[in-house]
């Protein structure tokens, strides 16, 4: 009997996601298979494993029926010894050892067919599972499973060929890789120029979670890191550091209605797309120019809208939402232009800001979009995507196009309400009802959980507030405070 010895080969399987939350279609995945002899030529080349539901635990063995089963996990080369025994005592069952002899494979009593067996006599009987309402077995585990035949009878030579030339080529571990643990994911909310709180966050961060958790973790600042507080330039370098200080970390920087104004004043903005004038802004709120106090210095010419607020010099004194007083504009921008020692309303600004930090400005994203990302629920844990975006989207507003604007940071968009929005951007969109997507915001001053849609922004720039951060799966919540370590479960 010829034989054949392949190294390091794979099984592969076409997996259709059934009850997996947040997946669409089908992915293809392999069973890799160590070095084993394959003394039935025609036993893998001529069917495929076809497997409907999600990956289960034990996989049907090609050409053994639906009573001899491999599993995933067990030793493929004992499992193939098991299988020939077990064919080897095929009277029972009805299948008998098939070799390269013509006459031997006439001799055949059983061949699969869309998952039905036929005997020699012609009889066909249900294998030994259920049925589901499509016509195909249904196997044990967690999936449906059928054997498809695929291509002739004859062309089994030039099939395991090529899967020799496969096997050769690849050159794949021993057993298969377990899965990885799911990536950690930290959202961070609004710094607003606090150095110290976002130190202290960051200490408990790390010495809350476990330390390959947060040396590889996803951390996504949800913006705003200006203003307000008195040390915004601190907070640009500390946050520029990261990833040369923890270089297994990913780290997205979104864009905050006060970094996109901050941008705009000192030139870091990205042009509009169509090369418009970014004074064409300007037309919506001139309104408020006056009251406002809107920056007129040098360059204010070329401006956008939210630059010439943020510079300006806003003649109300007391801000009656915050119960706070102004610092210098609309914006509370009077600490950021301190920071780099700068009156505020100057245009030496532009100056004064090193060209890395201009740099960060100018490349914040305006959306970060993140796909199987996992939340721990009442229920169990669930696999989300997840959309991060400083204030939220719009509910009643088309979501593509609010999509569109985010991802192509459409700057002839006075004011981009997915950014500086409030009551209109609380809620999650129509568009996203009823789908497993996170939603995850800073900007709105306050703590807010429900179901999937997250607001975390604890501090709002207020000083005797802590800033907040959230970690997913688990969803703990932690807060900059004195001591280290302090965290809160929710």
């Amino acid at each position: 009997m010829a034989s054949l010895a392949v190294s390091g080969a794979r099984l592969g399987v076409v997996v259709r996601a059934g009850g997996s939350a947040g997946s669409g279609g089908e992915r293809r995945s392999g069973v890799a298979l160590p070095s084993v002899l394959f003394r039935r030529k025609d036993a893998f080349s001529r069917v495929v494993l076809g497997c409907d539901g999600a990956p289960g635990k034990e996989l049907l063995m090609a050409g053994c029926g639906s009573d001899h089963l491999l599993s995933s996990t067990e030793p493929v080369v004992d499992a193939l010894q098991r299988s020939e025994g077990l064919q080897r005592k095929s009277k029972s069952s009805g299948v008998t050892e098939t070799g390269p002899d013509p006459a031997r494979r006439r001799r055949r009593t059983e061949v699969w067919r869309g998952g039905r067996a036929r005997r020699k006599d012609g009889e066909r009987r249900r294998p030994k599972s259920r049925r589901d309402g499509s016509g195909r077995a249904e196997g044990v585990g967690t999936g449906d499973y059928s054997l498809h035949r695929v291509g002739r009878r004859g062309s089994s030579h030039s099939r395991i060929e090529r899967l020799r030339r496969t096997a050769v080529a690849e050159t794949p571990p021993e057993m298969s890789a377990p899965s990885a643990p799911p990536r950690t994911v930290i959202c961070v909310g609004d710094v607003h120029g606090y150095i110290t709180k976002l130190e202290s966050l960051w200490s408990n961060l790390q010495a809350a979670l476990p330390a390959d958790a947060f040396a590889t973790a996803l951390v996504i600042f949800l913006g705003d890191y200006n203003d307000r507080g008195p040390h915004t330039r601190r907070v640009l370098d500390f946050l520029l550091a990261l990833p040369t200080r923890y270089p297994a970390q990913r780290h997205v920087f979104l864009c905050g209605n006060h970094d996109l104004a901050f941008a705009a004043f000192v030139g870091a903005l990205p042009p509009p797309p169509d090369g418009s004038p970014f004074s064409a802004t300007w037309d919506e709120y001139i309104h408020n120019e006056e009251h406002e106090g809107w920056f007129r210095g040098p360059g204010f010419e070329g401006m956008h809208v939210q630059g010439r607020r943020w510079g300006g010099v806003i003649k109300e004194r007391w801000n009656p939402k915050k119960g706070l007083p102004y610092k210098g504009s609309i914006y509370d921008a009077q600490p950021t232009f301190e920071s780099y020692g700068v009156a505020h309303g100057s245009s030496d600004l532009a100056k004064a800001v090193p060209e890395e930090h201009k740099r960060f400005l100018h490349d914040l994203v305006w959306i970060h979009e993140e796909e199987n990302v996992p939340v721990d629920m009442d229920g169990g844990q669930i696999i989300c995507n997840l959309i991060a975006v400083h204030a939220g989207l719009e509910r009643t507003i088309d979501l593509n196009e609010q999509l569109r604007v985010l991802r192509t940071r459409d700057t002839r968009v006075p004011k981009v309400q997915m950014l500086s929005g409030r009551q209109d951007v609380w809620d999650t969109p129509k568009g996203l009802a009823g789908k497993q997507t996170i939603i995850v915001s800073g900007h709105h001053g306050k703590l807010h959980i429900d179901g999937l849609r997250f607001i975390i922004d604890e501090g709002g720039g207020y000083e005797d507030k802590p800033i907040a951060a959230i970690v997913f799966p688990s969803k703990t919540l932690i807060r900059s405070t004195e001591e280290a370590g302090t965290t809160s479960e929710r």
